[in-house]
């Protein structure tokens, strides 16, 4: 009894040197979509690492920077109503001038924060 054997394209009558170039096609091809995994990766995480540094960071510094402000402001006018020195009144005064900067540069950052996010969808859309 003859039964057909079914032969694939890689046994039939193809030189080795069509074989060897298939093989090398096939891994140089699986080398490019390693790549492109990786480099897409790589685009993404930097994406995500500005975002951190140009946007939340610097709003968590001033978060840091406002509640010691006002730590100290209230330290300050607690001195004040302690000894009543004009000089600590003064100082404590200077503390609320840097709060309200803080304040607005926090405002400020966030609301770039706001348009950066803005034009990013807007891109990414298109």
């Amino acid at each position: 009894m003859n039964v057909p054997v079914l032969t694939s394209l890689s046994t039939r009558r193809v030189s080795v040197r069509a074989k060897l170039t298939g093989g090398l096609l096939a891994v140089v091809v699986l080398l490019a979509a390693v790549f492109a995994v990786g480099f897409w990766g790589m685009r993404t995480l930097a994406g995500a690492s500005d975002y951190i540094v140009h946007e939340e960071l610097p709003l968590e510094q001033s978060a840091s920077h406002f509640a010691t402000l006002v730590a100290e402001e209230e330290a300050t006018y607690l001195a004040y109503a302690l000894t009543g020195e004009e000089a600590t009144m003064r100082h404590a005064e200077e503390i609320s001038a840097q709060v309200e900067q803080v304040v607005a540069t926090s405002q400020s950052l966030a609301d770039m924060g706001r348009d950066l996010n803005a034009a990013i969808s807007e891109v990414s859309k298109n």
